[in-house]
């Protein structure tokens, strides 16, 4: 729970340029709405991805020393690759391995290990990597990143090797370079990111709301706001689906009337920090994606 009585604006913007938006919003209860470059990112790069992230270098620079990194579990990286090992996409790695002649080149793929139940050497690995990881604009993949997806398609032979003497193991993108191993754990990153983007979706029904006066009013305002979005329906308003929208719909809303409104700004601080949290996602699964595409 954040306080908004946060005194002088001007004594703690003087102290804050170096914090993040979430960082500045648990020390202050608020987040600098004069200085929004998220805004710039989304809408006036000159290079676009499918869902309007801007991969402007100047954009990018302009971030990083202050935006709020993302955050992604183990476990989501972890669900993500068993899901991998389940699905089509080995086949089709494997076949196109076969057809392309690569199996004669000397290349190898191997049956991947159940992960059913991650214990023994594979699962001490994978508890002595930290629980979150911070996600940054940097535009690179962690190693601890890389090193989960590793421990959960590497055969159980290789693993034993790995960790012959010593008891945790940090690998990092060099491993990439072998093609089988590579394609998986950068199809696992990419899809774990596609799925930690999807939570972000807000979606409220106008009906959950009627009896709280303040929400009503909140809605009304963002109803407004998100008019030309395609973020609404005759019953229900969401947010947090494509960034492009947001962004515009954070641009509108700094600029509107309804600023003094306590819940406007409340929302905004929220919003402001879900932006940048999704920008670093959605640079580094095009990190991956660039990468994958090179293997």
């Amino acid at each position: 729970c954040h306080s908004y009585d946060v005194g002088s604006p001007t004594s703690q913007n003087e102290s804050n340029n170096s914090f993040t938006s979430a960082q500045t919003l648990q020390t202050y209860g608020f987040v600098d709405l004069e200085q929004t470059p998220i805004i710039d990112f989304f809408l006036e790069g000159k290079d676009k991805c499918a869902d309007g992230a801007s991969s402007s270098t100047d954009a990018v620079l302009t971030l990083r020393s202050s935006i709020t990194p993302a955050v992604l579990t183990k476990s989501e990286v972890c669900k993500s690759c068993e899901e991998l090992s389940q699905s089509t996409y080995i086949t089709e790695v494997r076949n196109l391995m076969q057809q392309s002649g690569m199996l004669e080149e000397g290349w190898e793929y191997w049956d991947l290990p159940s992960l059913s139940s991650r214990d023994g050497t594979r699962g001490d690995a994978l508890n002595n990597l930290p629980d979150e990881l911070l996600i940054s604009l940097n535009a690179s993949l962690p190693d601890e990143l890389i090193t989960i997806c590793c421990l959960n398609f590497l055969p159980d032979e290789t693993l034993d090797e790995l960790l012959q003497d010593e008891d945790n193991v940090l690998l990092n993108a060099e491993v990439l370079e072998d093609f089988f191993l590579g394609k998986l754990v950068l199809q696992a990153i990419i899809n774990a990111v596609k799925a930690k983007l999807k939570s972000y979706k807000v979606q409220v029904n106008y009906s959950d709301r009627k009896e709280d006066a303040d929400a009503t009013a909140l809605l009304r305002v963002l109803n407004e706001v998100f008019e030309n979005e395609n973020c609404l329906d005759s019953s229900s308003l969401c947010w947090g689906e494509n960034v492009a929208s947001d962004a515009r719909a954070l641009s509108k809303l700094k600029s509107s009337n309804v600023r003094n409104n306590p819940g406007v700004d409340k929302f905004l601080y929220g919003f402001v920090v879900s932006l940048e949290e999704r920008a670093c996602l959605i640079e580094i699964r095009k990190k991956a994606c660039d990468m994958i595409d090179q293997i």
